[in-house]
C-alpha cells in the first residue's frame, strides 16, 4: 500500500481487542493521502499527542509506518497543521538548508486540486471526530 488512510473509530473499547486493527468492518468512512504527501513531512509526523497502536503507547505525531491513534483532545492542532499544509503550492520531498539557515526545496509535489480536495475531506472528517470526542485512527504504510 503507498497511501495512508484516516478514518474516524467509532467505538475505542475495539482497541482492547487482540488484533483489532485487522476489522475493516468498523470503517465507515475513510479518507486516504498519498505516501509522497506524508513522508518526511514534520506537520504529520509531530506537533499533536498520539498513541501507536494502543492506548499503552503515548507519542507524537503519526506512526509513519504503523498504526496512530489521534485522541479529540490533539485534534485540533492535527486539524492546523493540515490546514496549513492545504495552503501551500508545493510540499518539498526533499530539502536542503543553506549556511544562513535558508530552507530550499529540492524536490517537490506541485498541490494540485485533487490534493486540496483530499486534504479538506480528511480536516473534515478530523473536525467531525473533534465534535463527537472521538479518534481517528491513521494506518500507515
Amino acid at each position: 500500500m503507498t497511501d495512508h488512510e484516516f478514518f474516524i473509530l467509532e467505538d475505542e473499547k475495539i482497541v482492547d481487542k487482540p488484533l483489532w486493527f485487522s476489522d475493516r468492518s468498523m470503517i465507515k468512512t475513510s479518507v486516504l493521502l498519498p505516501d509522497k504527501w506524508v513522508s518526511d513531512n514534520g506537520l504529520f509526523l509531530k506537533g499533536f499527542k498520539s498513541f501507536k497502536c494502543s492506548f499503552k503507547n503515548p507519542g507524537e505525531g503519526l506512526d509513519y509506518g504503523g498504526i496512530t491513534l489521534i485522541p479529540h483532545t490533539s485534534l485540533e492542532c492535527f486539524i492546523n497543521n493540515l490546514k496549513e499544509l492545504n495552503s501551500w503550492k508545493i510540499i518539498p520531498e526533499s530539502t536542503v538548508k543553506s549556511e544562513d539557515g535558508e530552507i530550499f526545496a529540492i524536490k517537490a509535489v506541485k498541490i494540485t486540486s485533487k490534493m486540496h480536495a483530499q486534504l479538506s475531506r480528511l480536516i473534515g472528517l478530523c473536525e467531525s471526530a473533534k465534535e463527537e470526542k472521538k479518534y481517528i485512527v491513521h494506518f500507515g504504510l
